[in-house]
């Protein structure tokens, strides 16, 4: 009897386990921002604008991509630059303190709106559990020699999953 009330409590115990916290970040955090887009190359401001947004899709439980758009809004020398919008796919998302989430990728991949191509250095970004959201990445557009700098910040409007 005492054997039989031992494997229950132990099977009971077993079962508390609560290991769902991380398995849907991505759906969390899935939505359309808008804001404002600021790039600059090398601490020289190229412009900013206002009318852009990044939207944010869920691909898997940790994982989303990323598309900034807005670019061909610039004021500034950044609207000279022909710059179209462009994803950055394969995001990672992982939790933070105070209901935050952190955005990371290191190298990557994509083609603007233009069919010019993106080498991506890096990404990086937060969003806040109030759903603002920051997002840095520094990337080279076509044979450009010099990385730009772009900083998006917003606000999430709509949901995108």
């Amino acid at each position: 009897m005492v054997a039989l009330m031992a494997l229950s409590l132990s099977t009971t115990f077993v079962s508390c386990s609560d290991n769902d916290d991380d398995t849907n970040l991505a759906k969390e955090i899935a939505g359309i921002y808008n804001g404002t887009l600021e790039i600059s190359v090398m601490g020289t401001s190229y412009g900013s604008t206002n009318e852009c947004k990044a939207v944010i899709k869920r691909v898997s439980d940790t994982t989303v991509d990323i598309t900034l758009s807005g670019f061909a809004n610039l004021s500034g020398g950044g609207g000279n630059m022909s710059l179209g919008n462009f994803t950055i796919t394969g995001v990672n998302v992982t939790t933070g303190a105070n209901g935050t989430y952190s955005l990371n990728l290191g190298e990557y991949e994509s083609t603007d709106s233009t069919d010019k191509v993106i080498t991506g250095e890096s990404l990086s970004g937060t969003i806040t559990a109030d759903g603002t959201v920051t997002i840095n990445t520094d990337f080279k557009p076509g044979s450009m020699p010099m990385a730009i700098t772009a900083v998006f910040t917003g606000s999430n409007t709509t949901s995108a999953e």
